[in-house]
């Protein structure tokens, strides 16, 4: 049984569907072409009784000495009837074949040629539409073996429509007359090759649905779904990655706009020496003249600016007026106890 894999899923294969699809397509085109061409054959004939159309006319007289030399473009289902002088064959109107003709060379060759050329269509048609579906639709092996048999039936009757060169209009209904192939013949011949090479891809490329799944270890359906899962986990990956990565530069951002005070002393006096007190930095207590220094720098400051970079650059500015503003407070603290110890030992 067939299997429906999805839209445009190809389960044989995307270069082995599209070569296929453009293999009967072009087939259809050229087959179709040929066989409602009125110049699949050139007939040139000698006739006593005028041109084409006027040898088959039953008020034509014959003249038993006067043979004139005559061509004319034939198709499975009209002719070329030239516009003007008949030496110019090849430039004239598609028409019917009439009746008053058929009476004379409707016999067996031609009819079979003429059906071979509707079949040809037909299977034409038949085989460009099973390519169509099979971008969608795994087949079993008796489906495939079907196809191939259609397009092979299908290059046998482009060529069982060349038996209209040995009808008796090619032959026998004219004194003398010959057949050669014409446009609408070469490119019927085209058509057959494109056929072979539609059922070529079939046989050697297209595989059933069970040795599908046997190849790849999963059946169409079952690898479709795959897919589907692969690319919801691909894509859910990605966006846990896009938050990490977002939350990694907002901590960055907020470290480096923040100001961590380094650790301050507090010196005291007591008996005997100096005492040091580690003090963080929101027990340290700037003086006045830190403060209004402070803020002096903090209006001399430039507005924030609004790229990441000006504000990275504000925070190293902040922290170094900071760290210059506590050096200065421990010199004046050590001088101050430098001054103290000279004077106990000037008392001493």
């Amino acid at each position: 049984m067939t299997n429906f894999t999805g839209i445009c899923t190809f389960p044989h294969g995307g270069m082995i569907s599209t070569g296929l699809l453009l293999a009967t397509g072009a087939a259809l085109a050229a087959t179709t072409y040929s066989v409602v061409s009125c110049r699949l054959v050139v007939l040139s004939f000698i006739s006593n009784t005028g041109n084409f159309e006027d040898s088959f006319s039953r008020f034509t007289q014959i003249n038993q000495e006067d043979f004139t030399q005559y061509k004319v473009a034939l198709g499975l289902f009209q002719w070329l009837r030239p516009n003007g002088d008949d030496a110019n064959w090849d430039d004239g109107t598609c028409v019917g074949y009439q009746q008053s003709m058929k009476d004379h060379f409707a016999e067996t060759d031609f009819e079979i040629a003429r059906g071979f050329g509707s079949i040809a269509v037909l299977l034409s048609v038949i085989t460009f539409l099973w390519a169509g579906i099979n971008s969608c639709i795994a087949w079993n092996v008796w489906q495939i073996i079907i196809l191939a048999f259609l397009l092979l039936s299908g290059t046998f009757a482009c060529g069982m429509t060349f038996m209209f060169f040995r009808s008796d209009l090619c032959n026998s209904v004219f004194p003398e007359s010959t057949c050669r192939i014409d446009e609408g013949g070469l490119i019927l011949v085209a058509g057959s090759i494109l056929w072979f090479a539609g059922f070529l891809i079939t046989v050697l490329f297209i595989r059933p649905l069970d040795r599908l799944a046997d190849e790849r270890g999963l059946s169409p359906m079952d690898r479709n779904r795959a897919r589907e899962a692969a690319a919801t986990k691909e894509a859910r990956a990605r966006e846990k990655e896009r938050r990490r990565l977002e939350k990694q530069k907002e901590k960055q951002r907020t470290d480096k706009n923040n100001i961590y005070a380094p650790s301050a002393v507090e010196f005291e006096e007591e008996d005997g020496g100096i005492a040091v007190t580690p003090m963080t930095a929101a027990s340290y207590t700037y003086s006045e003249d830190e403060e209004s220094a402070e803020k002096n720098t903090r209006k001399k400051r430039k507005p924030r600016a609004k790229s990441s970079q000006r504000n990275n650059g504000r925070a190293d500015e902040d922290y170094q007026v900071y760290v210059n503003s506590r050096n200065r407070r421990v010199d004046e603290i050590l001088r101050d106890i430098q001054t103290s110890e000279d004077r106990q030992q000037s008392a001493i």
